[in-house]
């Protein structure tokens, strides 16, 4: 009796596994899904709490996009945050710039405050 149940518990996490996988492979997933390009500057006092808030997002956690931030020469500590940053968390960091190349999503935030940032953040936290 307890070999079936060990063995239907077994097939249930198998399919429960490719369950997952084919979803995660239905949305795009894997690291190559995409990557969100972000344009910085003059930012000091955000740029810590953005990037972090994106990588909260669902997409960055679940590996469908990967982030790639470029700060512009700035008067202000932006660009050494961010920075620090990009080496904890293992993203690309480009001092100034074309990130079209690089990225199909670009999205310019320079100068925005923690209200503005809402609203790229809602997009990037639902890609």
């Amino acid at each position: 009796m307890e070999l079936y149940i060990l063995i239907a518990a077994l097939l249930g996490w198998l399919a429960y596994t490719l369950y997952c996988a084919a979803l995660l492979l239905g949305k795009g997933g894997g690291p190559a899904g995409g990557k969100v390009c972000v344009y910085m500057g003059n930012q000091d006092d955000v740029a810590e709490w953005f990037i972090w808030s994106i990588y909260r997002s669902d997409g960055v956690l679940a590996g469908r996009l990967d982030l790639a931030v470029a700060v512009e020469c700035s008067g202000d500590d932006t660009g050494r945050i961010v920075r620090i940053l990009s080496g904890e968390k293992e993203f690309s960091f480009y001092e100034g710039g074309d990130l079209s190349m690089v990225c199909p999503l670009v999205l310019d935030v320079r100068g925005m405050d923690k209200k503005a940032l809402q609203v790229p953040l809602k997009y990037i936290m639902s890609c």
